[in-house]
C-alpha cells in the first residue's frame, strides 16, 4: 500500500504542476493519525514558497477526486502532514491477493533477460572456519533468491577451495608431521616444491596488499605513526610526502607531458581462477588489440586484467565491448555474464611533475607522474625515489635548493628513461591495420634516451657488435628482447654482407651467443633464458 500511496501522490503532483520530489511515506506512531502519513507538503513549501497547509489541502482535494475508493479518510495534521486511513475493502482485497498468490506474491519479471553472478563464502579448508563463513552463506543465498524472485538468471559461485595446490600442500604437510610425531624421520617439504616452474623471472604483487604489509610489518614497528583522514589543507610539517594519487593535491609544479605515448585510458576488471594449476603463472601476458593492448596478471587469488587504450580512437563503451570479447575468446568464456558495473574505467595523463620536490612537498607514486603500465614500475619507482631522498638528506638538518634539484634530477631521469623504454615497444611496431596503429607507426619519436640508443646501435657498423651488445648488461639485453619480439634481428643478411668487408669482424661474430646457421625464434630463445621451464 505504501507504493500505491506514493504513486497516487506523484500523479497528484504532476496534475498540480508541483515539483516531483522524493516522497517519504511512514506509518504514524499513533493509531488515531491513520494508517499512512507523508510530509511532502512541508518539503514542497520550501520549493514553492507557499504555506504547507495550503499545499496539503490542494493535494488532498485531488486525492479525493481520483482515489476516494482507496481511502476512508484523508486529512491534514500539525504543520502540514497528510494523514490517510485506508478503505477496509482495499485492505481485504490485498489480503485476498496475498492468500491467492501464496508463495508467488510479490514475484515480478523486472530482471527478465538479465544475468547476475553472486560469489560468496569461499571457505578455505586449509584455514580456520568462522561464524562469518556461515553468515556469508546465508547472505549470499538470500541475495541470489531475491534476484531470482525478480526474474534474474542467477549463477552462484560458492568456492570450497577443496582441490588443487593448497590441498596437496595440506595433505603432504600433515603426512610429514604425522610421520615425525611417530618417530619416523621425514623431511618437511619445501615451499618451492609446489611451484609449477623451477625458476621465476619475476613476481606479481597486489599493490594494495603489499602497501598494507609494509605499513603494518615495517613502518609502524619502526615508529611511523599512521593517520588516516581527509586533508583539505596541506599539513604543517618540515616535509610533506604527497601520496594523493593523480590529483596531486599539494604539489602545483607544472606538468610535463609525454606526448609520444598516446594511451590515456583503461577499462579493468578481475577474474576468478577456473583452473589455477594452469592459470597461475609467474609471467604477465600483454596482447595488442585494435586501439591499445590488454594485460593479464595472475596474482595469488585472482587474475587482474585490463585494456589500455587511447580514447581519441574509440569510445569507452567500444573499448569495454572489445575488451569483453577478447576475454571471452582468450581468458574466460563466462565473462559475458559480467555486468558493465564489473568493468571500471580509469583515466590519466601520461607524464610527470616538473619538480617532484617543490618547496616542502615531495610527490610520491602517482602524484609524481605516471607512465602507462606496459612495463609496470610503480612499486620500483617509489622504492628508488625514497632511497634517493634518504641519500640526499642523510643526517643533514637544513634543506637547500641544491638538495631539491639533486632529487628532482634523479626522479626526472627515472621517469624519462622509463617512458623511452615504453616508447621502444611502440616505435618498433610494423602494425598499421587500424587508425590507432597507423598513428603509432607515423609517430616521430624523440631522439634521446633508449629509443635513440636502439636506433644508433642498430645502424652501427657490425664489427662493433662485440662492444655494443654486452650480454652481461641486463639493460641492453632487455632492450634486445623487445627488439627481437618485433622482428628486429641484428644478425640479418645485410649484417653478414657488411661483415665480409672487415677481416676483424669474422672473429667478433663468434662471441655472440647465437647459432647463426639456425637462429632460434624469439620465443625459443626466451624459453632457454628467462623462461627456462
Amino acid at each position: 500500500m505504501n507504493n500505491n500511496f506514493k504513486k497516487h501522490i506523484n500523479y497528484v503532483l504532476d496534475e498540480l504542476k508541483y515539483p516531483l520530489l522524493d516522497i517519504n511515506i511512514q506509518i504514524p506512531k499513533q493509531i488515531s493519525h491513520g494508517d499512512l502519513t507523508t510530509n511532502i507538503a512541508m518539503l514542497l513549501a520550501k520549493e514553492l514558497k507557499l504555506n504547507p497547509i495550503e499545499i496539503a489541502n490542494n493535494i488532498i482535494k485531488i486525492l479525493k477526486k481520483h482515489y476516494s475508493e482507496y481511502y476512508q479518510n484523508i486529512s491534514t495534521a500539525g504543520p502540514g502532514f497528510i494523514n490517510v486511513k485506508l478503505n477496509k475493502n482495499i485492505i481485504l482485497e490485498l489480503l485476498k491477493e496475498i492468500k491467492d498468490k501464496n508463495e508467488n506474491y510479490g514475484k515480478n519479471k523486472s530482471g527478465k533477460g538479465k544475468n547476475a553472478i553472486v560469489e560468496f563464502v569461499s571457505a578455505n579448508p586449509t584455514g580456520p572456519l568462522t561464524v562469518a563463513h556461515g553468515r556469508g552463506a546465508i547472505v549470499g543465498d538470500t541475495v541470489s533468491r531475491i534476484l531470482e524472485w525478480n526474474g534474474f538468471n542467477v549463477d552462484r559461485e560458492y568456492y570450497f577451495n577443496n582441490a588443487g595446490r593448497q590441498m596437496r600442500i595440506l595433505g603432504e604437510s600433515v603426512k610429514s608431521r604425522y610421520l615425525n610425531n611417530c618417530g619416523i624421520n621425514n623431511k618437511f617439504p619445501e615451499d618451492n616444491k609446489y611451484w609449477q616452474t623451477g625458476k621465476f623471472s619475476g613476481f606479481h604483487f597486489d599493490a594494495v596488499l603489499f602497501a598494507n604489509w609494509l605499513r603494518d610489518n615495517y613502518a609502524k614497528p619502526r615508529g611511523v605513526k599512521h593517520i588516516k583522514r581527509n586533508l583539505k589543507k596541506k599539513p604543517k610539517a618540515d616535509i610533506v610526502f604527497d601520496c594523493t594519487g593523480f590529483k596531486s593535491q599539494f604539489n602545483d609544479s607544472p606538468w610535463v607531458d609525454v606526448d609520444y605515448l598516446p594511451n590515456n585510458s583503461a577499462v579493468v576488471t578481475r577474474i576468478g581462477y577456473q583452473d589455477i594449476e594452469n592459470q597461475l603463472k609467474p609471467t604477465t601476458d600483454c596482447t595488442a588489440l585494435n586501439n591499445g593492448w590488454v594485460w593479464n596478471v595472475p596474482t595469488w587469488d585472482r587474475i587482474g586484467t585490463g585494456y589500455v587504450y587511447c580514447d581519441k580512437f574509440c569510445t569507452d563503451d567500444e573499448a569495454r565491448d572489445e575488451f569483453r570479447k577478447y576475454l571471452t575468446d582468450n581468458v574466460e568464456s563466462d565473462v559475458n555474464c559480467y555486468s558493465d558495473k564489473m568493468f571500471r574505467t580509469i583515466k590519466w595523463t601520461t607524464g610527470r611533475r616538473e619538480e617532484s620536490w617543490k618547496d616542502n612537498v615531495i610527490s610520491i607514486g602517482l602524484s609524481a607522474g605516471f607512465i602507462e603500465p606496459l612495463e609496470s614500475n610503480g612499486i620500483l619507482a617509489i622504492h628508488n625515489n625514497l632511497l634517493t631522498f634518504l641519500r640526499v638528506m642523510d643526517d643533514r638538518e637544513n634543506i637547500t635548493q641544491f638538495m631539491r634539484d639533486t632529487y628532482n634530477n634523479s626522479c626526472n631521469q627515472g621517469f624519462d628513461e622509463f617512458a623511452s623504454f615504453i616508447g621502444i615497444h611502440f616505435s618498433l611496431t610494423q602494425r598499421n591495420d587500424t587508425p590507432y596503429w597507423q598513428h603509432i607507426s607515423d609517430m616521430c619519436y624523440p631522439k634521446d634516451g633508449l629509443i635513440d640508443r636502439v636506433q644508433r646501435n642498430y645502424t652501427e657498423s657490425s664489427y662493433k657488435f662485440g662492444q655494443l651488445y654486452d650480454w652481461a648488461d641486463n639493460s641492453t639485453e632487455g632492450v634486445f628482447y623487445v627488439m627481437a619480439g618485433h622482428g628486429w634481428n641484428p644478425f640479418n643478411d645485410a649484417v653478414f654482407s657488411e661483415m665480409d668487408f672487415f677481416d676483424a669482424s669474422v672473429d667478433q661474430i663468434e662471441e655472440v651467443p647465437f647459432n647463426l646457421d639456425n637462429l632460434k625464434s624469439p620465443w625459443e630463445y626466451y624459453k632457454e633464458t628467462i623462461y627456462e621451464n
